[in-house]
């Protein structure tokens, strides 16, 4: 595929599902408003910034292997504990999957501690090898 531009999707607000591997998307902005996603899979692309997944809380698969990533805070960001206490965002039996990016992955380096950070959530992250 030669998808660049995603923009068409900004208003598919009720997607749970989207896959859109081995394509030239860099701009992830357009599906920051979609929160119902549930699965998305984003493979063989040139994504560098995640920031605009960080809002989408209801991610239960996330599939980002073979991009540009060298910052994965905005997944860090994606979790958060609501009023009642109950927890959204990833977590406990989730996926994610990191493999051949740009992540730091010497030891003490802040790529690894927000990796060990959804890994103590129960996220299942797949993060080696990388670039």
């Amino acid at each position: 595929n030669n998808i660049s531009d995603i923009s068409p999707l900004s208003e598919l607000n009720k997607l749970q599902e989207l896959s859109l591997n081995h394509n030239n998307i860099s701009n992830l902005s357009p599906i920051s408003g979609l929160t119902n996603l549930k699965e998305l899979t984003l493979s063989y692309n040139d994504i560098s910034d995640i920031t605009p997944l960080s809002e989408l809380s209801k991610l239960k698969t996330l599939l980002l292997y073979l991009n540009d990533i060298s910052d994965i805070q905005p997944l860090i960001e994606n979790f958060k504990v609501k009023e009642n206490g109950n927890t959204i965002g990833l977590g406990e039996g989730d996926t994610v999957k990191l493999q051949h990016n740009k992540l730091d992955l010497s030891e003490g380096s802040k790529d690894l501690k927000d990796i060990q950070t959804l890994l103590d959530r129960g996220v299942e992250v797949e993060f080696y090898p990388q670039k």
